[in-house]
């Protein structure tokens, strides 16, 4: 298979590869030029089919222990913790009894991304506004399909709406809808804006799999919901958190800049052979640590239905572990869950660090007025750098700082440790 597979690269076949037929180009020409060899094409592989040989063997080793039933509840629990509250200035939860238009529905076409993203369902997923109208019974639900003959009617239906639902997305292709623009489509920040010129009740649903700039519409609607790609159950989930059933407690796992020229990769070198990484060790987030003009929405970012307190940070220390101790108080009316974060930074490094790194976190679930005690443990590597001088991690004893919050940029405790080992 080897050997087939390098004759096929050496006689220029098409044959099916996974990247764009611009990175296969690249890749024999490579080859033609002697830059790449044979043997490290055998290489590449052999590892992959090693990989497919070990898998196949794993699978008939396992056994599946559960039912379908259980695999897919267990997927809609996952994606009700997963979903990302955004924004929201009062409009969510939506109480049963309120006329509800969805427009630009999709019928579960966003449950999953494209290319290695891309899954089978084992059914075609519900739509929202079927989940909608089992979470919220007595209301209304106006369901506006996404075709160009029903465009206007998604608008002008939002109108006679006590709130108005937007479901957009980016295509499945995402990655080469990256190139240009982080943007939705225009025809969707059109629909978005019409929508919510003639509904101030306007919630954006997004199905993404990466950031999307809003900067066009955010200001004009009253919440956003980042969806994700939440699988085939991922509507039901979204429909108890748009109901309230469900409190929103998840966190963003990358930073939202306003726009695709405030990220440090927009002004480095980049090829479908090489990447360049100008900002070093100031990845995601800890480059927007030192940009923070330039950031909409946080790493770790994501709304709830309930306010938290955190207070009284403590530290302990046995045995080479660090207990970070932090009491968590919901201070709302309204049952649920906080992630609590815990960051590290060196302030007097004697080489250069990011200001702060995530070291650990907990996510803690509360009845309203319910304090609970959050802690989270770090070992000597939380501490550590990698040192090109000698070659391995290393640790400079002196002061540090623990720093916690519930998002990158919203540090509500410090405390200082002293580490020596």
């Amino acid at each position: 298979a080897v050997k087939d597979h390098t004759a096929s690269v050496k006689a220029g076949l098409d044959i099916e590869m996974p990247f764009s037929q611009e990175g296969y180009d690249n890749l024999k020409l490579a080859y033609e030029q002697g830059r790449l060899t044979e043997e490290e094409i055998d290489l590449c592989v052999e590892r992959v089919l090693a990989f497919v040989d070990r898998a196949e063997k794993e699978s008939k080793l396992r056994k599946v222990s559960t039912t379908l039933q259980q695999r897919l509840d267990c997927a809609e629990r996952i994606a009700e913790q997963g979903i990302v509250l955004l924004k929201n200035d009062g409009v969510l939860p939506i109480s049963d009894g309120t006329s509800v238009s969805v427009g630009h529905c999709h019928l579960g076409k966003y449950f999953c991304g494209g290319g290695s993203s891309k899954v089978v369902p084992t059914k075609t997923p519900k739509n929202l506004g079927d989940t909608l109208a089992e979470c919220l019974p007595n209301s209304k639900i106006i369901v506006n399909q996404d075709t160009e003959a029903t465009y206007w009617t998604v608008v002008n239906q939002a109108y006679d709406a006590d709130v108005a639902i937007v479901e957009v997305g980016v295509n499945d292709d995402e990655g080469h809808d990256r190139m240009e623009t982080l943007c939705l489509p225009e025809s969707l920040e059109k629909l978005i804006l019409r929508t919510a010129n003639k509904n101030p009740k306007t919630i954006v649903v997004l199905h993404c799999g990466s950031v999307v700039d809003m900067t066009a519409w955010i200001d004009q609607v009253s919440a956003v919901v980042h969806v994700g790609y939440a699988g085939e159950r991922g509507n039901e989930a979204l429909a108890k958190i748009l109901s309230g059933q469900i409190n929103p407690s998840g966190k963003l796992t990358e930073t939202y800049a306003y726009a695709r020229y405030l990220y440090p990769s927009e002004s480095t070198y980049a090829d479908h052979m090489v990447n360049r990484y100008a900002e070093g060790l100031d990845v995601g987030y800890r480059y927007f640590d030192r940009h923070t003009d330039d950031v909409m929405f946080s790493f770790g970012f994501g709304l709830s239905y309930s306010r938290f307190d955190m207070s009284n940070l403590r530290v302990e220390e046995a045995d080479g572990e660090w207990k970070v101790l932090v009491d968590v108080t919901n201070i709302s009316d309204v049952d649920g869950a906080e992630v609590v974060q815990v960051y590290v930074s060196e302030p007097n490094a004697v080489v250069y660090r990011p200001l702060k790194e995530l070291k650990g976190f907990a996510k803690v679930f509360l009845k309203a007025g319910e304090t609970k005690t959050v802690a989270v443990k770090l070992d000597k590597n939380a501490f550590s750098y990698y040192s090109v001088v000698f070659d391995d991690w290393t640790i400079n004893n002196g002061v540090f700082e623990i720093k916690v919050g519930n998002s990158s940029d919203n540090i509500v405790l410090t405390k200082r440790v002293e580490i020596n080992i």
